[in-house]
């Protein structure tokens, strides 16, 4: 069996263009989204640039507000009380990680729920243990998995899911959106890498979601034939050759890498129906995601006070 390929760029694609045509509205005010950064973390910077050019996609104006990263969590506080305040900001990210010293709970609580593009406020999270809560937005990432199962035509209903990694973005907010339904949710199990006998787990799935952290984690005899698999992961491998030496880049006189996910991709391709590559699968989704929970913060905002 060779599995369909769930291409991430197409789905992210379409969610960016419905929320162009919504933000294009006339009379519609402009949307506004203030990036946080704190430090000059490698990863934090490629995100900025991938968020630059998702908003500019969809007609939404972005804005970089970058602190050193002595910055007193006091002053940081003060500054997130300060974008809360402005009206013509309509959210406001977070960028992680931050420095050690500094909580990023705390940071995330500090954003105004209304502000909250990431849909990572722990008052939004919590909506999300409630069957009826109002949930005006969602964790990026979990919302893009969600999206990604949809777009591997699986039903859910009765359906067994099995989550690796219970982390803060994608595991526990994952398991939370798959229970919220009455009457079609599946049955889901989460695990982590340190879970016993792992494949025991993973081999019962349905539908596979690994987000873990470890490059190669799952492979070929870990998965069930026909399950639908979402690889999370985003792990920077370096290249080796035939006798077991680094390749050099020769534009950079570095080593080589490349980016792979948690999955062993060509060996579980042959066994999914479905399956999300790395990069160009979950990761455009997750971006087209910021998209998306900025234009229903944008219809939520209240009206200027005079």
């Amino acid at each position: 069996m060779k599995a369909k390929i769930i291409d991430g760029r197409a789905i992210a694609s379409k969610i960016v263009a419905a929320a162009r045509e919504k933000i294009a509205r006339p009379g519609a005010a402009p949307v506004v989204l203030v990036s946080v950064v704190v430090g000059d973390d490698p990863s934090v910077a490629s995100y900025v640039i991938t968020q630059k050019k998702v908003c500019a996609g969809a007609g939404i104006l972005h804005e970089t507000v970058k602190f050193d990263s002595t910055i007193a969590k006091r002053e940081l506080l003060s500054e997130i009380t300060r974008l809360n305040a402005e009206y013509r900001v309509t959210g406001v990210i977070i960028n992680l990680p931050l420095p050690e010293r500094i909580s990023s709970y705390e940071v995330q609580s500090a954003v105004s729920g209304e502000k909250d593009a990431e849909g990572l406020n722990p008052a939004n999270l919590g909506n999300l243990m409630h069957t009826g809560a109002p949930r005006f937005v969602h964790p990026c990432a979990a919302s893009a998995v969600m999206e990604c199962i949809k777009h591997s035509a699986t039903t859910l209903k009765g359906k067994e899911v099995v989550i690796v990694g219970h982390g803060d973005v994608v595991g526990k907010p994952l398991a939370a959106m798959l229970l919220s339904s009455k009457i079609s949710a599946p049955t889901v199990t989460v695990c982590n890498i340190t879970t016993r006998d792992l494949a025991s787990h993973t081999r019962r799935a349905d539908v596979l979601v690994v987000a873990a952290g470890k490059a190669g984690l799952v492979t070929r005899d870990m998965v069930k034939d026909g399950a639908v698999v979402i690889d999370v992961g985003i792990n920077t491998v370096e290249l080796i050759d035939d006798r077991g030496q680094k390749i050099i880049d020769p534009k950079t006189g570095l080593t080589a890498v490349r980016i792979v996910g948690d999955v062993a991709f060509d060996e579980v391709a042959e066994a999914a129906s479905a399956i999300t590559p790395v990069p160009g699968g979950v990761g455009p989704v997750t971006s087209a995601m910021l998209v998306r929970n900025m234009v229903s913060l944008a219809s939520v905002r209240r009206p200027k006070q005079q």
